[in-house]
């Protein structure tokens, strides 16, 4: 990983640290982080527990709830607090808006953080600053096998 994603990263943690400590009176509370059920989730859950633990604010990490939708309503319900959530899956799942001709991932994260705040006063605290870009892992002589 390059040093400026790290940086962004480190810095984007530390926003949603900011957020969550003025949101609320968090100091005194329990911060329950929900995640999807695979490493990359969990790997981004705890790194937010432990940011929040050395804040001195408790966290406590709930690992594997379920998919987007899960974790979508137990955040709406205050089962969790937070959760990292991609902001395509937003768009299309959570939201259920249309598909676009063009990606652009600025115009979707701010219709995904806008729709999510209409929808069901449900705030993006911070833009993490990665993309989940993602390719089709073949053989070097390609897809197709030999007899």
């Amino acid at each position: 990983m390059h040093g400026r994603k790290k940086f962004i990263i480190a810095l984007s943690l530390i926003l949603l640290i900011v957020f969550i400590l003025l949101s609320s009176s968090c100091a005194s509370q329990k911060v329950v982080i929900g995640s999807k059920p695979f490493n990359e989730q969990y790997i981004l859950a705890h790194m937010i527990a432990l940011l929040l633990d050395e804040e001195g604010i408790e966290a406590e990490v709930q690992e594997g709830l379920g998919g987007s939708s899960i974790n979508y309503e137990a955040l709406k319900q205050g089962q969790i607090d937070a959760y990292v959530e991609y902001t395509g899956t937003a768009y299309s799942v959570i939201l259920d808006l249309p598909q676009k001709k063009t990606w652009d991932p600025e115009i979707v994260y701010t219709e995904s953080e806008a729709g999510m705040m209409e929808k069901d006063d449900i705030h993006i605290a911070v833009n993490i600053g990665f993309q989940d870009n993602y390719g089709i892992a073949v053989p070097e002589n390609g897809p197709c096998r030999t007899a």
